[in-house]
């Protein structure tokens, strides 16, 4: 799959979280969205004096249109491999632990749950770097 037909496939599939993303097709879309961003980035810096590294509206809006199919293709490619797409949520595993670190008042708790999102979000790259499985799974038919 090429760079174009990765991007109109993932829009073409906009919300669509069963079936299973190759790799170039979930690695072009996420190539695609930083290009976007950083042309949005700029863009906001001209228009609306937004600081770099800031979001402005166009980047504001852009992260919103994204996040669906964003979160589909992440959720197809995790199917590619034989996992379940919940895995995507993973990097989220520390946030409780941060949350009563700062109710706590205690920082080391704190460090402990960032650690454990770190952990979570290393894992999921892993798996959507890893290559996919030839055979048809419980999640359908490799793609093409």
């Amino acid at each position: 799959m090429d760079f174009a037909g990765a991007v109109s496939t993932c829009f073409a599939k906009y919300a669509t979280f069963s079936g299973r993303a190759s790799r170039p097709e979930f690695w072009y879309f996420v190539l695609f969205i930083v290009l976007v961003s950083i042309a949005l980035m700029i863009l906001d810096r001209w228009f609306f004096a937004v600081p770099y590294g800031e979001n402005g509206p166009l980047g504001a809006v852009f992260n919103i249109a994204i996040l669906l199919p964003n979160l589909a293709v992440s959720w197809r490619r995790l199917h590619d491999t034989g996992r379940s797409g919940l895995w995507n949520f993973l990097p989220l595993a520390g946030a409780p632990v941060m949350i009563l670190a700062g109710v706590g008042g205690a920082p080391a708790l704190a460090y402990l749950g960032f650690g454990i999102g770190a952990v979570g979000l290393v894992t999921v790259l892993v798996w959507y770097a890893s290559r996919g499985e030839d055979r048809p799974n419980a999640f359908g038919p490799p793609p093409r």
